[in-house]
């Protein structure tokens, strides 16, 4: 089910549901929010209404030892990303997990004979999600550096950079530093970034940058912490991709399983795997890693048949490994969905459009049946789903837990943090020196989309949740048309990269697998949210750093299309009602898909599944996913749950071990810059 009924607890101990309440408990809870709010702020005395929900069990206290790592860890990753990106393309990102892991196998003769130094299941799961978040941050957010340069350095008589898109951009996005932009997109110059010059050359722009993406964050942290009463323990959401931690972090050296026989069979499998393949990668000295599987549209030639464009059926073991924790009727879903776009395409081409062959929902696919249009209807439909849904919760649940000794704290500190981020926001806006309504709607649209991911991702954990140059600009566009908008509403979308490009690394879903960790680990408390600002903070400069650093050593490329983009898009004078039609469609169907979800739950129709499979990143885990499904649905009937639980150890050696593995090759490449082998999707 989407939604679980609530369940709250009266003043008087007796528990109320959607049936048996007193006309006046109503008003009372939501006084009670009022009176709490009104008590911080200092404007009135509120008496506490509502005793606490639940009776906190005993709690564990983060040490300052995650901290201590993540400082030193987090430029090692940012780094990594920087030159190896494609270790960080996928819901589970190899750094943290490879850090992690290496630090429970240390931890052993610590755990087992000197506790006293030893890092506890808190400490490694605090440790996973700073990783995790400044990992997401530095991958695929990573581009500030170059969108800093590009345009002054690349610009030429044909382009005309200088005069069409950079007077638009806003000063403190970019610098004109003719050395410095050399040296970082030529390379060869390592130590000429600490030159003062360089450093100052750099400085503005690295400030507007972090400050920007800082404070998207912050506010996504923020939001997650009010929401987190609510998924982790009223929905219970089954959070997919955090069983690898759990199991990592579980007693401060993975106990259950270290001692396991089925996880390093699972290990060895997977570490010969990638292995034999990473050794002819490396003696047949190639440069580019062909696809690992079959693509079905290569034996497909007639119309209107062969508009399905790529379709492959991938063999990656890891991602088979990550699908066997998805709930098989959500797997299903996906398998579903990703076929019923590939029908689309195909009934569209047979009615006479002229449908792109393309990956689905990319960027050059704006054409009948506008499948980005459509993922970008659902992901909005699912997020206004999911506040309606909790609008219970705000207004009562939220209030109750406001009372709780544990989640106290934390939900005053995400409202506060709130509203101070988006006063925040409103102050970069402004300074973008563009129409403030259409750039904070932007932005908002854009954190609403970042929660629908978060949820989609605790919801059912796909290996990769790839929206493939998907937001709200696409809307922006289609509703009102690039005259309606201006030229410079349009660049400044378009220099805000990050936020439209793709969605595999988002920190966003990356922070909720985080606190379902800490959760389980009994430590989600106001050290873990130090930890958690601390950890954006440090990833974002981290990030930057790292991108200059790399430049400056191997030299940098453009920032994929996005110049482009911004002219295509300001030719996109009138609207184009008909792909703002389709996204329209598109949550009108994920609406349906809800009620349908709700009424018949046994239907594996899962409406996030629509909005992820409608874009391309699903691709890339379909198979996977049915091969996973399948397997799982037989276990379970044919051997019951415990069956199930045993082949999990073997499940995550295979994830442990490709990841461990790719580590390796990774680093060679890193250190001596030849090509090497990588076991993920590019």
């Amino acid at each position: 089910m989407l939604i679980s009924a609530g369940v709250a607890t009266n003043h008087d101990g007796h528990t109320t549901g959607r049936g048996g309440r007193s006309e006046i408990e109503p008003f009372r809870e939501r006084l009670t929010v009022v009176l709490q709010l009104l008590r911080w702020l200092g404007m009135a005395r509120a008496k506490v209404i509502v005793s606490p929900l639940v009776v906190e069990a005993e709690r564990e206290r983060l040490s300052w030892r995650p901290l201590a790592l993540a400082l030193l860890l987090i430029p090692i990753s940012a780094y990594w990303m920087a030159r190896r990106g494609q270790d960080g393309i996928m819901s589970l990102s190899v750094p943290p997990v490879t850090f992690v892991f290496l630090l429970a196998l240390l931890n052993f003769p610590f755990a087992r004979w000197l506790k006293r130094f030893a890092l506890t299941q808190a400490d490694l799961a605090a440790l996973w999600a700073m990783l995790a978040v400044a990992t997401g941050i530095a991958c695929e957010w990573g581009e500030a550096p170059g969108l800093s340069g590009f345009l002054a350095w690349f610009d030429n008589p044909v382009n005309r950079y200088r005069e069409l898109i950079l007077p638009y951009v806003p000063s403190w996005m970019v610098h004109d530093y003719k050395d410095a932009l050399q040296a970082f997109f030529g390379g060869h110059r390592p130590y000429d970034l600490y030159r003062p010059d360089h450093l100052l050359a750099w400085l503005v722009p690295f400030l507007g940058w972090s400050g920007l993406i800082v404070t998207l964050v912050f506010l996504m942290l923020c939001l997650l912490l009010l929401l987190a009463p609510r998924w982790l323990e009223q929905e219970r959401l089954s959070y997919p991709i955090a069983t690898v931690p759990l199991y990592l972090s579980h007693d401060g050296w993975a106990s259950k399983l270290l001692v396991n026989w089925r996880f390093w069979l699972g290990f060895i499998v997977a570490a010969i795997y990638d292995t034999v393949y990473g050794l002819v990668f490396w003696w047949r000295g190639q440069q580019t890693q062909a696809w690992k599987g079959l693509d079905i549209s290569q034996l497909i030639v007639s119309r209107p048949w062969n508009v399905i464009g790529w379709t492959p059926i991938p063999l990656l073991p890891f991602m088979m490994a990550l699908s066997y924790f998805i709930p098989a009727d959500l797997a299903f879903s996906g398998v579903f969905f990703f076929w019923f776009r590939k029908a689309q395409q195909i009934i569209a081409a047979a009615l006479g459009h002229d449908v792109v062959p393309l990956w689905g929902g990319m960027a050059g696919a704006a054409k009948v049946p506008y499948l980005t249009e459509q993922s970008v209807g659902a992901l909005v439909a699912l997020f206004l789903v999911y506040l309606w849904h909790t609008k219970g919760y705000l207004l009562s649940g939220l209030g109750a837990n406001l009372q709780s000794p544990h989640w106290r704290p934390l939900l005053r500190f995400g409202l506060f943090g709130l509203l101070v981020g988006s006063v925040v926001l409103v102050g970069f806006v402004k300074a973008m020196g563009s129409d403030t309504i259409f750039l904070l709607l932007y932005l908002l649209v854009f954190l609403a989309i970042s929660t629908a991911i978060a949820k989609i991702r605790a919801q059912i954990g796909p290996p990769i949740h790839e929206f493939a140059f998907m937001g709200a600009n696409r809307w922006f566009i289609d509703l009102l048309g690039a005259e309606r908008l201006g030229d410079r509403v349009i660049t400044v979308m378009g220099y805000l990269y990050f936020t439209h490009r793709i969605w595999r690394s988002h920190p966003m879903p990356q922070m909720a697998d985080g606190f379902k960790v800490v959760h389980e680990a009994k430590a989600l408390d106001m050290r873990f949210v130090g930890a958690m600002v601390f950890a954006i903070a440090m990833g974002t400069m981290a990030m930057y750093w790292a991108r200059l650093q790399a430049g400056y050593i191997w030299g940098s490329g453009s920032p994929w299309g996005y110049a482009a983009w911004i002219m295509e898009w300001r030719n996109m004078k009138e609207p184009n009602y008909a792909a703002a039609a389709f996204g329209v469609g598109g949550a009108l169907f994920t609406l349906l898909l809800v009620w349908i979800h709700n009424r018949f739950p046994f239907l594996p129709l899962h409406p996030a599944a629509y909005a992820l499979a409608m874009n391309f990143g699903i691709d890339y885990c379909w198979f996977p996913m049915l091969i996973a499904g399948l397997a799982k649905t037989a276990i379970v009937r044919y051997g019951g749950q415990r069956t199930y639980h045993a082949f999990v150890p073997f499940a995550l050696g295979i994830i442990v071990g490709e990841f461990l593995t790719g580590s390796v090759w990774s680093w060679i490449w890193i250190v001596t810059g030849r090509p090497t082998y990588s076991f993920s999707i590019n």
